[in-house]
């Protein structure tokens, strides 16, 4: 059987949980940080120190290492999200695409969708400014 890969897209502290129990469902995990001391590093099979807004950077050195995941997660990381989305669409992975990762990021326009499909939410505004809140 192939090898599966799950990649973990940041590794750090609330990213642990997730490293562990992929690693006991038998995949290979290859972490993707922007820091060497990421507490999930030690974990994982593969560890990817890099800027992971650099989206051509981050998509090359993945395929540099001739890994096709089978899975990308960026677990209680919002700042992954969207790093997460490019490796899913670059390798036809399930999960939110860019468009809805960057509905899910922006909470603004998060809210004006549940707005429109009449979803309850708490009261809110966007403003800049202290006064207008």
């Amino acid at each position: 059987m192939k090898e599966q890969w799950m990649i973990a897209m940041t590794a750090g502290t609330w990213q642990l949980d997730g490293i562990k129990k992929a690693k006991a469902r038998g995949y290979k995990v290859l972490g993707i940080d922007a820091s060497a001391n990421a507490e999930g590093c030690p974990l994982c099979d593969d560890f990817l120190v890099i800027d992971i807004f650099n989206k051509e950077l981050l998509l090359q050195t993945i395929k540099q290492k001739n890994i096709r995941p089978s899975g990308v997660v960026s677990y209680c990381s919002e700042v992954g999200m969207m790093p997460a989305a490019w490796i899913r669409e670059e390798f036809k992975l399930d999960g939110p695409d860019t468009r809805a990762t960057g509905r899910l990021l922006h909470k603004h326009e998060q809210r004006k969708i549940w707005k429109e499909k009449n979803i309850e939410d708490l009261k809110w505004i966007l403003t800049s400014r202290i006064e207008e809140a």
